[in-house]
């Protein structure tokens, strides 16, 4: 599970108008969701009970987000509006939101405390993800016009998070993980074509995750130590 963005992701397009009428697609929290899957490799020391490792990985993930809406608001003088909306004096704006994140790596330092076979440990670091965004608006007044925003970027931030691991005998143990990821803001911008708004049309939102996973190491030196 993850959020992208974890800040509310804001149009321009749609802020110079009326937040109210337009509810979320104004400010909206996305919570994607979806599977994360991949491999991970590292270096443990152990001293006494403490545990310090290294550790890096590369996972493909499906999270993603879609929010599509439409809007009807009156007030307008144009009497061409959508017939299908009920009155050639009320016109509608259909958005859709959408955002994914394709893939997220992390490189991360591992702090730990092993009591018998088991691992409590600490673990923190760099993360660099892809994310992608999109914000469509059409608008019907007079003659149908899109707007479309579309976004992809690729961010270095930081993770922090944490664990427990359990021998399993010989070089398995197995493991389970959380993290938090953030990979900070971003903006994409287009020209505003459509004749209603301003001259360029923004989505902004920050690009944040949470991470539960778990997992088997195999080590390919034998285990020793107590855990």
């Amino acid at each position: 599970m993850g959020q992208l963005p974890s800040s509310p992701p804001n149009s321009g397009f749609i802020d110079n108008w009326d937040c109210t009428s337009f509810g979320p697609f104004c400010s909206s929290k996305a919570d994607v969701r979806g599977a994360i899957g991949g491999a991970q490799a590292g270096y443990n020391w152990q001293f006494d009970k403490w545990v310090f490792g290294i550790e890096g990985d590369m996972q493909a993930t499906a999270q993603k987000r879609v929010e599509n809406g439409t809007i009807i608001y009156t007030g307008v003088s144009s009497q061409t509006c959508d017939s299908s909306v009920g009155s050639a004096n009320l016109c509608k704006v259909t958005v859709s939101n959408r955002w994914e994140l394709p893939w997220l790596g992390t490189l991360r330092g591992r702090l730990g405390f092993a009591s018998d076979r088991w691992l409590f440990y600490a673990t923190g670091g760099l993360a660099v993800g892809e994310a992608r965004s999109s914000f469509t608006f059409t608008e019907n007044q007079s003659v149908n016009v899109a707007l479309t925003v579309p976004g992809s970027v690729v961010k270095a931030g930081w993770t922090l998070g944490a664990g427990v691991e359990a021998a399993l005998g010989q070089n398995w143990s197995a493991k389970a993980e959380y993290l938090f990821v953030d990979l900070g803001g971003h903006t994409v911008s287009a020209a505003n074509a459509t004749g209603f708004g301003p001259a360029v049309a923004n989505q902004s939102f920050n690009i944040r995750d949470n991470i539960v996973r778990v997992g088997i190491n195999y080590r390919f030196r034998p285990i020793v130590a107590n855990y």
